[in-house]
């Protein structure tokens, strides 16, 4: 199955969120929209940045994807990451040259820092994210 509206589960999505690059390349060359949205606005790029999966996020870039797209919560894959602590997935974002500044409508960096990631995790991010330049004020 590919994508129907009305299916909330796409298979593009969970393969993105398990990293099964192979399966995403397959399901593209199938015709599947690498952008095609569930009912949250989520798209494979967002579950890939949930599931810490950078190489399927290299694969869906590859594909077209748009790795500065908002959910409904108007949360980017990178915010989704930066949340999770998913160091790898930041630095592939910003390696994909996403749009770093893009804000949820508050301070995303304060507020996530108060979340899911651990001091550690959170430190490597932001020097990660200071080392392309991006302002972490």
């Amino acid at each position: 199955m590919f994508f129907t509206a009305d299916d909330d589960t796409f298979d593009s999505m969970a393969a993105a969120q398990n990293g099964h690059v192979e399966v995403i390349r397959a399901l593209v060359e199938a015709g599947a929209e690498a952008d095609a949205e569930d009912r949250d606005g989520d798209r494979a790029a967002h579950h890939a940045a949930f599931g810490d999966e950078p190489a399927a996020l290299r694969a869906l870039a590859t594909a077209g994807a748009d790795l500065n797209a908002r959910n409904r919560r108007r949360q980017t894959p990178l915010h989704i990451a930066v949340n999770k602590g998913h160091l790898g997935v930041v630095r592939t974002l910003l390696q994909l040259a996403v749009h770093p500044s893009l804000q949820v409508g508050y301070s995303f960096l304060a507020r996530e820092r108060r979340r899911n990631t651990t001091v550690v995790s959170f430190t490597k991010i932001i020097r990660l994210l200071s080392e392309f330049g991006i302002d972490v004020t």
